[in-house]
């Protein structure tokens, strides 16, 4: 009757056994106790086993004691010659049963033992469980095994540097402690000096006429001098390690923003004395900047020039300088009110609108516009009448009277009165159609360019295309000699390279491809090259978001091509099946590529840099040309990592 655990994990069963009765006794058993289709292997010596071994995927090996060509204990001694220690589950039956041939049998590398005699379907599948679990035992302890000691040799090396690193650190710390002794003491003296230093500048700070404070990168006061505290009515003690908006409000807020930036401001502020009366200060904020250009905060220096100011204001011939600007300027202005009805414009403006004076006063600049005002232009608007924004430009399509359209450059700004609340808005209009103009005349220029580089692009690989053509000619005249796998690899080479180009010209930018899509078209073409019949070869790519220049592309698709080509030809012999799989990623500026299979690895004393091959020669020769570095890790499979500076 079949048993209740049935076995998973075992697919293909090797059978070497010289008695046929035998060999379907144990067929029968093991369906019986298998929910899964088992695949069975059958060779009656001991030979054949070995071969049938080496050339298939095996899960387990069912053995009898005598063969006709050995016995199964020399079995199981070349078996282990050949392919080395728990490899695979092997169960010895026998017709005998007796204990010293089953001491001998685990002895010579068997994992269970069984007579045929006692065999039944339960028997049998506790000897395969058993056998299966120790061989799995042994290589998780073999993996554990060479983990410990790869840790206890990197335990040693790290005590030994953390010894040689403390008695470093202490012989410096003796060194820094006696000369730290020395600089306290200069440094006090040097402390005392600039005290004394310090408490003159401060009498001669506030003894000079113009108000002075300086505030941090924190926009918080750190020192005001005694004008100050006149002026803005405060004491410094108060103002000290508070941010100056606390202070001062939106007083010249945008000019304390710039300042931050690093730009010099001087501007005039009219602000209340203790008697309510306003006086007008002409200010200049300047920046701190260490040596290397950040700005640490800002000095504030001001004076009273009130008297200057009303003496200015009593020259009212300005006004008439003004208008006359105003009306001969050959930018065009329009005045407008708070509510946005324009209240006067030039002969400019009217000029460039083809309109009258009067079919523009009363309107709205809006009026003219080609299309409705955008939210964007809006909400200049509302930030300029709120304060927070002095001015803005935007290029409009504007309507000419005569119904044609025109482009139009407009600066809007804000007048602000003595308070420096807004009283009026200023547009300046420029016609920039021809400009315009030019700029759909460079475009269609540009476009034009784009479409003959596409072309040049789908040439190249045209050409390309017929170079490789050729090559699989010539590959037809030499069929069968050494040169034939030559003309393929020339082949595949050749086509790499088209396929950036024909990439390239798919696209709409030029100037770099996405490699990813590019390495999964590169692979389904090795793989559609290579002869894949018996040999199931699996790849992944993780390669996203990478764009590469074409001069860096060429050189890496010719890398890929090299390695891939050098897996699919030598890394699965003896396999049907394998995995390759390319991987990117990007750590300060640099990209490594990693280009890996799980097949049978290099020779340990292979080195890359005195390789012969052609194949190994082109990654070296275009590693140096991309200006990278190359590594190679042979653990379970080829590994290779390229970097380089994309």
């Amino acid at each position: 009757m079949p048993v209740s655990t049935p076995i998973t994990a075992i697919r293909t069963i090797l059978i070497v056994e010289d008695e046929e009765e035998d060999r379907e006794n144990f067929r029968i058993y093991i369906d019986m106790f298998s929910d899964s289709e088992i695949r069975f292997l059958e060779e009656e010596t001991g030979r054949a086993g070995l071969e049938t071994f080496s050339a298939n995927a095996v899960d387990c090996i069912l053995l009898g004691l005598n063969l006709p060509d050995m016995s199964g204990l020399e079995f199981l001694s070349r078996f282990k010659q050949k392919f080395g220690d728990y490899i695979c589950p092997i169960v010895m039956l026998t017709g005998k049963g007796s204990e010293e041939d089953a001491v001998m049998a685990m002895n010579q590398g068997a994992h269970d033992y069984l007579s045929k005699l006692r065999l039944n379907p339960e028997l049998l599948q506790r000897a395969i469980e058993n056998a299966a679990e120790k061989v799995s035992l042994q290589k998780r302890l073999e993996h554990q095994r060479l983990d410990l000691e790869v840790k206890n040799h990197q335990l040693r090396v790290m005590k030994d540097h953390l010894e040689k690193l403390v008695e470093e650190r202490t012989r410096d710390l003796l060194l820094t402690n006696e000369r730290l002794l020395v600089e306290i003491e200069e440094r006090r003296k040097a402390e005392r000096k600039v005290r004394e230093n310090a408490k003159f500048s401060r009498m001669i700070v506030d003894a000079v006429p113009p108000f002075m404070a300086y505030v941090d990168h924190r926009n918080c006061y750190r020192f005001a001098n005694r004008q100050y505290e006149r002026v803005f009515n405060c004491k410094e003690s108060e103002i000290l390690e508070r941010p100056i908006s606390d202070h001062l409000g939106h007083a010249f807020q945008e000019a304390r923003r710039k300042v931050m930036q690093g730009e010099h401001q001087e501007f005039e502020h009219a602000q209340a004395n203790t008697n309510g009366l306003y006086q007008t200060y002409k200010i200049a904020l300047t920046p701190h900047k260490k040596k290397g250009g950040e700005v640490v905060g800002y000095f504030i220096v001001g004076s009273d020039v009130t008297e200057r100011l009303i003496t200015e204001q009593s020259l009212l011939e300005s006004e008439a300088k003004f208008s006359a600007l105003f009306r001969d300027a050959a930018t065009g202005i329009a005045l407008s009110d708070l509510e946005g009805s324009i209240i006067d414009c030039n002969a400019a403006f009217q000029r460039i609108l083809g309109c009258l004076k009067p079919e523009i006063l009363g309107h709205g600049i809006q009026k003219f516009y080609a299309e409705p005002m955008g939210e964007d232009e809006r909400e200049f608007l509302r930030e300029c009448k709120h304060g927070k924004r002095w001015s803005y430009r935007i290029d409009k399509p504007l309507k000419a009277k005569d119904g044609h359209t025109i482009w139009g450059r407009l600066n809007t700004s804000m007048i602000l009165g003595i308070n420096q609340a807004p009283q009026f808005v200023v547009h300046m209009l420029e016609d920039i159609t021809p400009q315009k103009e030019n700029e759909a005349f460079i475009q269609k220029s540009l476009d034009e360019k784009q479409v003959l580089l596409r072309e040049v692009h789908h040439r190249v690989k045209n050409n390309l295309q017929v170079i490789q053509s050729l090559l699989r000619m010539q590959a037809r005249d030499v069929k069968g000699s050494a040169l034939e796998p030559l003309l393929r690899e020339s082949q595949n080479r050749i086509r790499s390279i088209a396929l950036i180009h024909e990439q390239l010209y798919k696209q709409d930018d030029f100037a770099e491809i996405d490699f990813a899509d590019y390495l999964s078209q590169l692979l389904r073409q090795l793989f559609h090259t290579f002869d894949l019949k018996h040999l199931d070869v699996t790849s992944s790519i993780d390669f996203e978001d990478i764009y590469l220049s074409l001069t860096k592309a060429i050189p890496c698709a010719l890398i890929a091509n090299e390695l891939v080509t050098n897996s699919l030809k030598y890394a699965f012999h003896g396999r049907s099946e394998g995995k390759i799989s390319i991987n990117a990623s990007q750590n300060k500026g640099w990209l490594t590529m990693i280009i890996k299979d799980d097949g049978a690895g290099f020779p340990e004393d292979l080195d890359i840099e005195a390789s012969k091959t052609l194949g190994l020669k082109v990654v070296r020769t275009l590693t140096r040309q991309l200006g990278g570095e190359m590594e190679i890790i042979s653990d379970g499979g080829a590994e290779f990592r390229l970097s380089f500076m994309p």
